[in-house]
């Protein structure tokens, strides 16, 4: 999560592999704000969503 005024820049996401452990009802997420990244490799759940 980064500023509007000033957003996050070069930042590089790779190979992420996140499980929800919660229970039967969740998910795991990875959202993104203000963020202009640099998706490389896998990504479980997508990133930047």
């Amino acid at each position: 999560m980064c500023s509007k005024v000033n957003p996050c820049q070069n930042v590089e996401i790779g190979d992420i592999n996140m499980v929800y452990n919660g229970g039967n009802e969740g998910r795991a997420t990875s959202p993104c704000s203000n963020v202009e990244a640099i998706l490389r490799g896998n990504h479980n759940p997508t990133t930047c969503t």
